[in-house]
């Protein structure tokens, strides 16, 4: 019997039920009374379904690092990371825990997951940024002008974020440098043995 996964599990409900008294449960009992119950069952399901198609999305940018992940493997890996984002705060320690899931699992090295991390949020910034200038051509004859000033402004600053990704992904010379830097310190160049051996010092 393995004591500490039933441990986990004990701790991971406890939690869950203090989060739910936290969050006054009658509150949340009214709001789900006022939900049609065929549309929250559709919800979920395509909740389900868009969790499922990410993390084959994943998956498929994971392959082309040369790691076999199977499908319910990648599904898996996928859920931690989301759970972890779900019940913490900024939602963004889910990323690192799949990096290092990942490499515990199947060795994949940490510059090469965190590879895949990095593609994942550039797909999405990049669909992002299609729906937003695809909205902003409906949007701008009917905002005043200083609303369509601002979203300007923040289209334009998205714009420029994705580029400059783009730019950083498709001339792989600064990326290698920084992924380098999660490799083992033989393999890096001798700035980078350097900013390593400082960072490690300064850990001890």
């Amino acid at each position: 019997m393995n004591w500490l996964k039933i441990g986990m599990f004990g701790l991971a409900f406890v939690t869950l039920i203090g989060l739910i008294y936290a969050i006054e449960p009658d509150k949340i009992i009214d709001a789900m009374s006022e939900i049609e119950f065929s549309l929250l069952i559709l919800a979920v399901i395509l909740y389900l379904i868009n969790t499922v198609i990410k993390a084959m999305r994943w998956r498929l940018i994971v392959s082309s690092t040369g790691t076999n992940l199977g499908y319910i493997e990648a599904v898996r890996l996928f859920l931690c990371g989301l759970a972890v984002n779900n019940t913490t705060p900024g939602g963004v320690s889910g990323e690192p825990l799949r990096v290092m899931l990942l490499r515990y699992k199947k060795g994949t090295p940490t510059g090469e997951g965190l590879s895949t991390i990095f593609s994942e949020r550039l797909i999405d910034l990049t669909v992002l940024m299609c729906l937003s200038v695809s909205g902003l051509w409906f949007l701008l004859p009917i905002l005043n002008h200083g609303d369509g000033q601002n979203l300007l402004i923040s289209v334009g600053a998205l714009c420029i974020i994705l580029t400059t990704l783009l730019t950083f992904a498709l001339h792989p010379k600064p990326l290698k440098i920084v992924i380098a830097f999660f490799e083992p310190a033989d393999s890096k160049p001798k700035l980078m043995q350097k900013i390593h051996g400082w960072i490690l010092q300064f850990q001890t």
